[in-house]
């Protein structure tokens, strides 16, 4: 007779804990009934949680298709008003379809379970993933909607779901026509741009990689993760974008070559960055960005004469260069340094070279300070301190003076 006592006192448990259960859900299912906005839908969580998460609650599905039917309720409501002319709040729309989305798959994870009666349950996995299948084009517009409201954090939350719902199998096969691989790429492409916006600089670097590896076929994608790198201070990532760029849309872009220069010269595989420039060259013998390369290479090899020809080639080309008069007068002070300090050792032939050579170096790094400057004179300010030193040396207090006043 105990024996049969105890299995008694269990079934009535279990029923009682049931009983408690369906109460639950219908309480919940009331909550969120009621919610005819986003505020309301979030009060509804908050006035729910404690009971969703119950451990005898947790676990079963049923407890997440109450919101999220809701949720997706919501969204449609506003896509219809929307559709008709009536402005609607792009985070809400966001908040909604977002929320729709995690208690579906919620749902969908939890899968089955056994009720009091044995008899098992399971959520209705067809019209949750058709459900989620069809939205995936309503991610990419609210993403859009978000990103022309600036607020880029929401529009990556919209483009990574629908990345995410066209890459996952169990979703994917719904869609019909299923996306081609360019579509999927663009979507992580969008998604780089708003994670980079948002300051998500790890997330944009990944969201690019993958848009590059599904195929993503635009030299903008290799140049803005060539920037993301640099923002991150990632030198090899830097350098591995600005070459794949380089290999796949040669000089088109200049940072490509000029940053896959860079990191030749880092390495300091040099000849490899010669062949590099040689080769863009004779391709493009007009092109000052090229010879501004080369003196920048032949300066990093201790080359001061080649470096300086480069530079005044690149001037030559471009009489609007600004860097590249700033560069060519700082190599020329430094040639004038390097040839007064050997010239010093011998007096006796110190005034010749003075005439010929060095005082004739002075002016000409002047004129190119003074070109750099008079282009860019926010970028070029430095050229002030160098004139500053240059007509102290050659004792012209006339444009020493003027210079002292520009900065």
């Amino acid at each position: 007779m105990k024996k049969y006592f105890i299995i008694g006192m269990a079934l009535v448990a279990s029923m009682t804990a049931s009983a408690d259960m369906k109460q639950d859900l219908k309480d919940v299912e009331k909550a969120f009934k009621s919610a005819d906005n986003m505020a309301a839908f979030h009060k509804a969580e908050q006035e729910t949680q404690a009971v969703i998460s119950n451990p005898e609650n947790a676990g079963i599905f049923e407890f997440y298709m109450a919101p999220g039917k809701k949720a997706w309720e919501l969204y449609d409501n506003m896509f219809s008003k929307q559709s008709i002319g009536q402005a609607q709040n792009p985070s809400e729309m966001g908040d909604a379809l977002n929320s729709g989305y995690n208690y579906y798959v919620k749902a969908l994870e939890l899968g089955s379970y056994m009720d009091e009666k044995g008899k098992e349950k399971k959520p209705d996995e067809k019209k949750i993933v058709n459900e989620i299948a069809g939205s995936y084009n309503h991610f990419n517009n609210v993403g859009s909607f978000l990103w022309e409201a600036k607020d880029f954090k929401g529009a990556y939350d919209m483009w990574s779901k629908y990345v995410d719902i066209m890459t996952d199998a169990r979703f994917a096969s719904n869609i019909k026509p299923a996306p081609a691989d360019s579509t999927v790429a663009y979507g992580h492409y969008l998604k780089a741009l708003a994670a980079w916006q948002a300051d998500m600089l790890p997330e944009a670097l990944d969201a690019f990689q993958a848009s590059i590896d599904g195929g993503y076929e635009n030299a903008d994608v290799y140049n803005y993760a060539l920037q993301v790198a640099n923002q991150s201070q990632n030198q090899e990532k830097m350098f591995y974008y600005a070459q794949k760029g380089l290999e796949k849309y040669g000089t088109e872009n200049p940072n490509f070559l000029l940053l896959t220069l860079n990191g030749y010269i880092e390495q300091k595989k040099f000849e490899e960055a010669r062949l590099l420039l040689d080769e863009a060259i004779a391709k493009d013998p007009n092109n000052p960005i090229f010879y501004f390369s080369r003196g920048v290479l032949e300066d990093n090899l201790g080359n001061t004469d080649a470096a300086i020809d480069a530079m005044k080639k690149a001037i030559e080309i471009d009489a609007d260069y600004a860097i590249a008069y700033y560069q060519y007068g700082r190599l020329l002070a430094e040639k004038y340094d390097a040839l007064d300090a050997k010239a010093s050792n011998d007096m006796s032939t110190y005034n010749s070279i003075k005439t010929t050579q060095l005082v004739p170096l002075l002016h000409e790094a002047a004129a190119a300070f003074e070109k750099a400057y008079a282009i860019d004179p926010d970028g070029q300010a430095d050229s002030i301190k160098y004139l500053k030193s240059i007509y102290y040396v050659l004792q012209d207090e006339e444009n020493l003076k003027r210079v002292e006043q520009l900065y």
